[in-house]
């Protein structure tokens, strides 16, 4: 209604019913998909692969498979601060090594994009960056050295692409998840408790 002199018509304030609006947007979307879903494009013989797809060149679409690594990642999105019940499975009643293995992963990401990014004068580094200068490289500055081993690294996650992924022998977060929480569960040794700790648990727990 900006421009509505413009045109010759009286400007008003438009009355909007926005559960109205968002149910009509909801009919066309179950119109469509009725047309288009991927049991409709079956039946019509068209192939339909389910995963998340990427373009390997201008003629040719690779699809992956979806994974808990995407679930995970998207779910960091909620910007959740209290992460709890890791493991936990049929509301408690279960637990879960391998998903203990995987939330410490994700909790992992999480701590450290909820952490923020510093702006102080040392993650600046300004004074790094007019003293290199724009026809040489960081490599080999002090600064790098002392900094980039900050940077998060997932362990079970992969930063690969599909083609990366294919040669590497197309493992599954799943996979890596399974083969880890087995490593962990053989070859892990615990620290020993401090002196008189054990005592100090047993006289707790007899109380």
């Amino acid at each position: 209604m900006r421009v509505a002199l413009h045109y010759g018509l009286t400007a008003v304030e438009p009355l909007v019913d926005l559960k109205s609006v968002m149910a009509h947007v909801q009919d066309v979307i179950a119109e469509v998909y009725a047309e288009e879903s991927p049991e409709a494009l079956r039946q019509d013989g068209i192939d339909v692969y389910l995963g998340e797809a990427r373009f390997a060149n201008p003629h040719t679409l690779m699809v992956r498979p979806s994974s808990p690594q995407a679930a995970s990642e998207t779910g960091l999105l909620g910007g959740n601060n209290l992460t709890h019940d890791i493991g936990y499975l049929e509301s408690g009643k279960t637990s879960s090594p391998e998903l203990v293995v995987l939330c410490d992963e994700i909790i992992s990401m999480m701590r450290r994009f909820m952490g923020g990014i510093s702006l102080d004068e040392s993650s600046m580094a300004m004074d790094v960056i007019h003293q290199v200068g724009p026809d040489n490289d960081f490599l080999t500055s002090r600064h790098t050295f002392e900094h980039f081993r900050r940077l998060w690294r997932p362990t079970l996650f992969n930063r690969l692409g599909g083609e990366e992924w294919e040669t590497a022998g197309s493992k599954r977060v799943a996979e890596r998840v399974k083969e880890k929480t087995i490593s962990i569960m053989e070859e892990h040794r615990s620290e020993p408790l401090a002196d008189g700790a054990r005592e100090e648990i047993d006289y707790i727990l007899e109380r």
